[in-house]
């Protein structure tokens, strides 16, 4: 089951290279996205390449009864719940890996180089517009560094190249799914007087204009999946602090990666949390290693009533599990 964005990474990860090792693969993109994955494979020419790959657009419950059911190895992208239902409809013998969405937060402590965590932040948050599962969803920001790092994020944003993706040199553009702005839409509503950058969207285009939303720590958090280019800045005034944002449940169920800028001996023992020094999750998500968290809603693998929340490598988690 493929995800909604990333359509060529995903054909990669998803469908190429497992075909090397099984004798059929069968995949179903997400209704949106079909035209494009269409376009892909005609272009690539993969059914003529990969003969063992096959691609359908039938509907989701016809997709399982006819194929899934019968299949070793499930793969399937999504929200937790989906994955739950969907699992739960499976034989027991049947190896699921679920990828779902992890926080990832960022964080920027007082001894942070702020050109380079303002320089990561803008890439890790507008990459494809913000519509990334794995992006981070709270940017959590040390008061003593909060001034310097805000004027540099803004002043970096006024730059951003926003319209048609025609455009080469536009990095944000239009949603994948339309609905969508209607949640951004009900979110920046709610946030409107803490918004200091942004706040717009174009419905007619389809443009969600990058967005900055400040908080602070120990009044409001968020844990929520923008999927869209919204800064949410949660001020902070010690290590002790970061205690209430991590040790929160609705953050743990999501664990996965910390980026974090500086140092914080807090974060060194955070639970659950893979923590990267100085760096985005794009510089370390490649495919050959294995990705994903710890927290129950992040990823898993599950195989009879074993269910292990942990980060996934395809060809590792097959071997292990079917194989070995």
């Amino acid at each position: 089951f493929f995800p909604l964005n990333l359509p060529l990474y995903s054909t990669v990860l998803f469908a190429i290279v497992p075909s090397f090792f099984t004798k059929n693969l069968y995949l179903r993109p997400p209704i949106l996205i079909r035209g494009v994955i269409e376009q892909l494979f005609k272009t690539l020419g993969i059914k003529l390449i990969f003969s063992n790959i096959n691609k359908f657009e039938m509907e989701r419950s016809e997709f399982v009864s006819n194929y899934v059911s019968s299949s070793n190895v499930v793969i399937f992208t999504g929200t937790y719940k989906n994955s739950l239902e969907l699992k739960n409809k499976l034989p027991k013998n049947i190896l699921f890996l679920y990828n779902g969405a992890g926080i990832n937060p960022i964080v920027v402590t007082d001894s942070a180089d702020i050109k380079l965590a303002v320089s990561k932040t803008i890439e890790v948050k507008i990459f494809n517009s913000g519509q990334d599962c794995a992006g981070p969803d709270s940017i959590l920001v040390h008061h003593k560094v909060y001034n310097q790092f805000t004027k540099k994020l803004l002043d970096s944003l006024k730059r951003v190249r926003i319209g048609s993706y025609k455009v080469g040199e536009n990095v944000v553009g239009r949603l994948i799914d339309p609905k969508h702005l209607l949640f951004i839409s009900k979110v920046l509503d709610e946030h409107k007087d803490n918004i200091i950058y942004g706040g717009t969207i174009d419905f007619a285009r389809g443009i969600v204009f990058p967005t900055v939303i400040v908080s602070k720590i120990k009044e409001e958090r968020n844990y929520t999946e923008f999927f869209a280019p919204v800064f949410y800045l949660t001020l902070y005034d010690n290590d002790a602090d970061l205690s209430i944002y991590f040790n929160n449940s609705k953050y743990l169920e999501y664990a996965m990666y910390v980026s974090v800028f500086g140092k914080s001996d807090y974060l060194q023992k955070a639970e659950k949390s893979i923590i990267l020094r100085n760096k985005i999750i794009l510089d370390i998500e490649e495919g050959n290693k294995e990705f994903g968290g710890y927290g129950s809603k992040s990823s898993f693998i599950a195989l009879g009533n074993t269910v292990i929340p942990k980060p996934i490598l395809i060809s590792r988690e097959i071997y292990n599990c079917l194989l070995k």
